[in-house]
């Protein structure tokens, strides 16, 4: 059976934001929404995604039939920008600054701490829900998350208060947990030959900030075989942030200038230099012999 892909730039993440990713899909003879979520998203459960996102409960309820074309919410991968800060990146994003949190906390960083240039992350979709008699948050938020008590999570992320939704008020619902599958990937990819999604980078830099703890490790013990080894893996895993490629670099330079490999030290050294920031040599804080290969340059 044939699919149909179209590539879109969709869903409204609210007045002021700008477009959050989803790709359209068609319907085919015989499917539901529940089977279309299954395949996107691995769970027949994810169907109130494409009911809310499509806004399928207006009006009484609006039947799906073969044909119809829908909106599929999915993560979108985009690249940190010069000067970029999570809150730049949410404003621009998720239309407000204020949800600078959510939106580092889903990429495993800290809203506080600027991401590096060039680095890759990943922008969650937020649906809206359009309320069509009164209810409680407890009530939308158990549409896409099996625990009640985390509503007041939809407060935060919306600015308002209260657990009580008004009929026709607009409730925004950040599906930072929503993932794609492998067909939904390739069914994202497919229609988005406007906007190419560089997964690849976003995969190999979480690797590098998982396994970056344990290189800290090895060099603090004095292994620094191991340290080279791991550093050496990092590196062959992908692109890394700049931050990334300094960090592993620092290492390898610490653990070449301890086995007297100076030459390597030397280009170890230098790489340091080319991706961080800033290089301080204090001699009180660095060893000579380090202090030795990076004046050697």
């Amino acid at each position: 059976m044939s699919r149909q892909i179209y590539c879109v730039f969709a869903i409204v993440v609210n007045m002021h934001a700008s477009s959050a990713h989803a790709f359209s899909y068609v319907m085919q003879p015989g499917e539901t929404l529940a089977n279309v979520a299954a395949r996107m998203y691995g769970s027949a459960l994810r169907e109130n995604v494409l009911v809310d996102a499509n806004h399928l409960d207006e009006k009484g309820g609006i039947k799906v039939v073969p044909g119809m074309r829908i909106e599929v919410p999915a993560p979108e991968v985009r690249r940190v920008s010069d000067g970029d800060t999570w809150a730049r990146i949410s404003e621009r994003w998720l239309g407000n600054g204020k949800r600078a949190e959510w939106l580092a906390k889903a990429n495993g960083a800290l809203a506080w701490v600027p991401p590096s240039k060039g680095q890759s992350y990943e922008v969650f979709p937020v649906i809206a829900y359009v309320a069509t008699e009164s209810t409680l948050l407890t009530d939308v938020w158990i549409r896409h998350r099996s625990d009640p008590k985390w509503a007041w999570e939809l407060n935060s992320f919306n600015e308002r208060e209260g657990g009580e939704v008004k009929p026709r008020e607009v409730i925004l619902i950040p599906l930072a947990d929503l993932q794609l599958t492998e067909e939904g990937r390739a069914a994202s990819q497919r229609a988005s030959n406007c906007d190419i999604i560089d997964r690849a980078a976003l995969g190999s830099q979480r690797v590098a900030r998982e396994e970056l703890p344990a290189l800290t490790v090895e060099l603090s013990q004095g292994n620094y075989v191991s340290a080279l080894v791991l550093a050496a893996r990092l590196l062959g895993v992908g692109e890394l942030t700049k931050l990334q490629k300094a960090t592993v670099a620092r290492g390898m330079l610490e653990s070449y200038a301890a086995l007297g490999e100076t030459r390597l030290a030397i280009a170890a050294c230098s790489t340091w230099r080319e991706n961080a920031d800033a290089v301080t040599l204090d001699p009180d804080m660095i060893s000579p012999k380090i202090l030795e290969a990076c004046n050697n340059r």
